[in-house]
């Protein structure tokens, strides 16, 4: 009799869990707000941030489980004029002689949106940013610049990002919907009224009432196919490329924009680097790692030197996509090791790149010898050894004879990537080759915008009840054919608090106190064992389930690390059947991945 009761309460508990998960898919979630943010980048920060704090009702829902978007993997510089750091340093700049920098070196950029990011950076990004405890703590001088401009923070795209997240998590009355794909815009009455969608973990359908909804998603520079396909004309397509953009970063904007009659342009302004190698973390994905390394040589498959390797991207990308085949190793020595750059990734310990790049035969070969590593890296030994016997030569002369690295010939400062270091000869072994490829990166071109992110149709009428920022509307053409650095996190900041400005005085009921959430009083459980009683699956099995790409990645480094639990989680408010997360403590997490280890 026990028995039998005792199996008809299993049975129950197993239909009860198969009904809990169910549920999701039988049931549609409806969310109802003024204003639909799609994406949490910095863009739908900005935006949400400013029509939040307005009084506006404020939905923003993103793919992926964490906020950020490529902002929070990129340097974190932008592009600011005439700012106290600048005066502090004696630099002289203006927005006279900034407009006039973007637009020659954009070509085509579109005049009225240039100028309007130029006179609006100090006050909407530098004012705003240091009074949310950013400190920016360098300058440096970026090419197509005639002063530096390019504004670093200690905490690179985290530093950027987390402090407007942060500010998000004030107001009540910003909700975040994470884990959710947005595959359709809804349209009544000839005004965009909504968005169709569904949350990549469960398979639960999510259908959002707003009033307007801004597209924040990004661009398309993570899809291989919309990358070819809008491949700038005449430009040498190289058989492989590397995506160096979210994979996200799809054009839903696009397609989502394309089926309510949006209009599009610049669609072939891509800014590509040639810094792409290939990230060992994803085998078969074609995903890139951007490397730098100012003291290495380019060397083309022939063994030899192609390009001045400290010129701008604009330059050098086509140099490497017109190489056959199109890649180049980066050539060092052991000294050379120390000046690597890299971007585009979730961590910045110097010891973990060692080990995923330098150490890794996979990305990199090494040789005791020049014949040595040209053999294992399969390039012509002979000509490689006499490359850098000559480089070495020139860098002892004081004239690089061959592409005017440096010496009295040398490119102008203006052109060139980084502020140009002494050269230095490549003389102490064990010696390197890192093979890179060009890579994909920022979408300079979108959905057509007006200067207040309303997207526009084919007669250039805006949509009622839409808008882009971003990505998405390729920054409004601030940029034209060529961005200069930092012209991409700065755009976006600037459209996305215009836009939410916007909305916040359309729908908001005055201006909201902020006030930070405050943990549940509930019992907190200390230590791993709890948690491991129930989270017994491997952490390296989510990483590709679709919605867990995040949990998965940040879980299988606590486990290369073994950290315990509470080292990520002590923020967790526990009972027996529930969490409860403290988003805002969370966010202090971010940074066990994404900075250096304190020394």
């Amino acid at each position: 009799m026990k028995r039998a009761a005792s199996s008809s309460v299993a049975a129950a508990a197993v239909i009860a869990a198969g009904l809990w998960l169910l549920w999701p898919r039988l049931h549609e979630q409806t969310v109802r707000a003024d204003v639909l943010i799609v994406g949490a980048g910095v863009s739908g920060l900005s935006a949400a941030y400013e029509a939040g704090r307005g009084g506006a009702s404020v939905a923003v829902a993103d793919m992926n489980s964490v906020f950020g978007g490529n902002a929070v993997m990129s340097e974190g510089g932008l592009f600011i004029v005439d700012t106290p750091l600048q005066r502090q340093l004696g630099v002289r700049d203006s927005t006279e002689l900034a407009e006039s920098d973007m637009l020659a070196w954009g070509e085509d950029s579109d005049a009225e949106q240039a100028r309007a990011f130029v006179r609006a950076s100090r006050h909407e990004i530098w004012d705003w940013l240091t009074s949310l405890g950013v400190r920016f703590s360098a300058i440096r001088q970026q090419a197509g610049n005639h002063a530096p401009r390019f504004h670093e923070n200690p905490e690179r795209g985290l530093g950027v990002t987390r402090p407007i997240y942060r500010e998000c998590l004030k107001y009540p009355n910003i909700r975040f919907y994470w884990s959710t794909r947005i595959d359709r815009l809804t349209v009544e009455g000839g005004a965009v009224k909504g968005a169709r969608g569904v949350n990549v973990r469960n398979g639960g359908a999510v259908r959002f009432e707003a009033r307007s909804i801004v597209l924040a998603s990004g661009g398309f520079e993570g899809s291989e196919k919309l990358v070819r396909e809008h491949w700038p004309a005449g430009a040498p397509q190289p058989e492989r490329i590397l995506l160096g953009s979210s994979p996200n970063s799809a054009g839903a904007a696009l397609r989502m924009g394309a089926d309510v009659g949006a209009a599009t342009h610049r669609l072939d302004h891509q800014w590509r680097y040639p810094f792409g190698v290939p990230d060992p973390r994803f085998p078969g994905e074609n995903r890139a790692v951007s490397v730098r390394n100012l003291n290495a040589l380019w060397i083309n498959a022939s063994g030899l030197r192609f390009v001045n390797e400290w010129a701008s991207s604009r330059y050098t990308v086509e140099a490497v996509e017109k190489q056959q085949p199109a890649t180049y190793w980066l050539v060092f020595d052991s000294k050379g090791v120390a000046d690597l750059r890299y971007s585009g990734v979730d961590w910045a310990d110097p010891a973990v790149a060692r080990r995923l790049l330098v150490d890794n035969s996979s990305v990199t070969q090494q040789g005791a010898t020049w014949t040595e590593l040209a053999r294992n890296a399969g390039l012509p030994a002979d000509r490689l050894e006499a490359t850098v016997a000559r480089y070495n030569r020139m860098v002892a002369d004081g004239e690089d004879a061959d592409f005017h690295r440096f010496g009295k010939q040398a490119v102008e400062p203006w052109l060139m990537v980084f502020t140009p270091p002494a050269p230095r000869a490549l003389d102490a072994p064990p010696f390197y080759a890192m093979q890179a490829y060009s890579m994909t990166r920022k979408s300079m071109g979108g959905l057509r915008v007006d200067l207040a992110c309303h997207v526009l149709d084919a007669a250039a009428k805006p949509i009622p009840g839409l808008f882009a920022v971003g990505e998405a509307s390729g920054l409004g053409g601030v940029n034209g054919k060529a961005g200069l650095e930092g012209t991409f996190l700065g755009p976006s900041i600037v459209q996305g608090r215009r836009v939410g400005r916007q909305l916040a005085n359309d729908y908001g009921h005055g201006a909201i106190q902020p006030a930070p959430p405050q943990p549940a009083p509930w019992n907190q459980q200390r230590g791993s064992l709890a948690c491991r009683a129930c989270h017994t699956l491997p952490m390296r099995w989510f990483a590709a389930r679709a919605g867990f790409r995040h949990f998965g990645r940040s879980h299988r480094l606590a486990e290369d690390r073994a950290y315990d639990c509470m080292r990520c989680h002590a923020e967790i408010q526990l009972n027996p059947w529930r969490h409860r997360i403290d988003r805002m403590a969370q966010t202090d997490n971010c940074s066990l991945c994404h900075l250096p280890a304190p020394k």
